[in-house]
């Protein structure tokens, strides 16, 4: 789930190498097994905190976020030793010595967007707007991409993905890329509540992930609705990308 072979995290590792003793760590282990506590549940958990170095829980734990962490507690405890860790390893200081690299990461993507309206052209699709859009990149990610909603005075939705070097070395995401992430995993804002609200009809059909059950578990798609869900978001992003980009690119 982490690329490890990139220069940014051979420096993570060398920075925190001494600190591996420390009960954040311990619980990383403990809550990953079995790929439980993995994928977009730390994401989203970290979502849920106030900035560092407090990381205040800033509204309640979604019941799905619980869920994956086997209960609230679990939960309570993993952001204590997270900030103990912060403390201890001086975390900070790696953070703050990364700055210019960070920026870099923002500058090179947003230089390189597509001269496409994102937000607006998802909402005149939808027909419906949430209170905030918010992409976030990962120069640490294997190229794995996540979407977030988090409730606070609203549906905050979050598009979290992996950044891939530049010859430079700096990672950043590449405009045709960053249209289809950013449609994809806001999509799951509008379509997951649908299938939600439509469990019953949804699950009627629950056979047909029979024929595809090997293909989609590769991809971490394990459960039916999961499957429901990134079929009819991909469907949609192809669709976007026929109306505002070419029907050629859209069949690629």
């Amino acid at each position: 789930l982490i690329n490890r072979s990139i220069e940014y995290n051979k420096e993570i590792i060398a920075y925190f190498q001494n600190y591996t003793e420390l009960p954040a760590v311990q619980l990383t282990e403990d809550l990953y097994v079995n790929q439980r506590f993995s994928y977009d549940a730390p994401i989203a958990f970290m979502l849920h905190l106030s900035p560092l170095p407090e990381l205040k829980k800033k509204n309640d734990y979604s019941d799905y976020l619980i869920q994956r962490a086997d209960g609230k507690l679990n939960l309570d405890n993993y952001r204590e030793a997270l900030k103990q860790f912060i403390y201890q390893s001086g975390f900070e200081k790696f953070w703050n010595k990364k700055q210019s690299f960070y920026k870099d990461m923002i500058r090179n993507t947003v230089a390189d967007m597509e001269k496409i309206d994102l937000i607006q052209e998802l909402e005149n699709y939808y027909n419906e707007k949430k209170a905030s859009y918010n992409v976030i990149l990962s120069p640490s990610f294997s190229p794995n991409n996540y979407g977030v909603t988090i409730f606070e005075k609203g549906e905050n939705i979050y598009s979290c993905n992996s950044a891939i070097p530049d010859e430079n070395g700096i990672p950043f995401l590449r405009g045709e890329d960053l249209l289809y992430l950013v449609w994809h995993e806001f999509g799951h804002a509008f379509v997951n509540p649908l299938t939600d609200f439509y469990e019953e009809q949804v699950n009627s059909y629950a056979r047909l992930m029979n024929p595809i059950r090997k293909e989609m578990e590769k991809q971490a798609y394990q459960d039916w609705t999961i499957c429901v869900n990134e079929h009819i978001i991909r469907a949609v992003v192809v669709r976007l990308i026929d109306l505002h980009k070419s029907a050629d690119e859209a069949k690629i």
